[in-house]
């Protein structure tokens, strides 16, 4: 008995050392990576944000220095997270639009 308690006690110890490493590494990685991926040419000024219809709506090609960022099925808490962060690491950004629609309630 008393030396299945320590094997259960060194497989629980085991996990938790795992998954604690992994929380490190993922953290630190993305962290790494994070300006490098929000990070936008200093010459955009507009930012167009929200689900589907803004992301097929706005064509940023024909609005000079602007990115469309919506994505389809977007909530708008993940939006306004993303907005935040990228506003983070392009203070450039002057002018935001952010689609909202009714349907979405």
């Amino acid at each position: 008995m008393n030396l299945f308690l320590r094997r259960i006690l060194y497989l629980i110890l085991m996990i938790i050392i795992i998954i604690v490493s992994l929380l490190f590494l993922s953290y630190h990685s993305i962290k790494s990576i994070k300006p490098k991926l929000l990070k936008i040419e200093n010459n955009i000024r507009f930012v167009f944000a929200g689900d589907s219809n803004v992301e097929c709506d706005v064509n940023d090609n024909m609005i000079s220095n602007s990115i469309n960022i919506a994505q389809s099925g977007e909530a708008y808490l993940f939006t306004f997270a993303k907005l935040r962060s990228f506003l983070e690491y392009n203070p450039q950004i002057k002018t935001i639009s952010w689609g909202f629609h009714i349907s979405i309630y």
